[in-house]
C-alpha cells in the first residue's frame, strides 16, 4: 500500500501539504483495513455460532427419539 501511495501524482502545491494529503491517504487506506479485518472477524464468529446451533439442534433431536 506505501508503494501505491509513493508512486500517485500528488502535488498539492507545497510539501508539508502534500505529505499531509499522503498521510490522510495512508491512514483511510490503514482505517478500511481494519474495518475488513473487523467484519471479517464478526462474520467468522457468527458462521461458528450458527455452526454450534446446528449441532446442538441435531443432538436434541437424536435425544428425543
Amino acid at each position: 500500500m506505501l508503494a501505491l501511495i509513493s508512486v500517485l501524482p500528488m502535488d498539492l502545491g507545497s510539501d508539508p501539504e502534500t505529505v499531509v494529503a499522503r498521510l490522510g491517504v495512508l491512514l483511510l487506506a490503514v482505517a478500511h483495513g481494519v474495518m475488513i479485518w473487523t467484519l471479517g472477524r464478526i462474520r467468522t464468529r457468527q458462521q461458528s455460532q450458527t455452526v454450534q446451533e446446528e449441532i446442538v439442534r441435531a443432538q436434541d433431536s437424536a435425544t428425543e427419539r
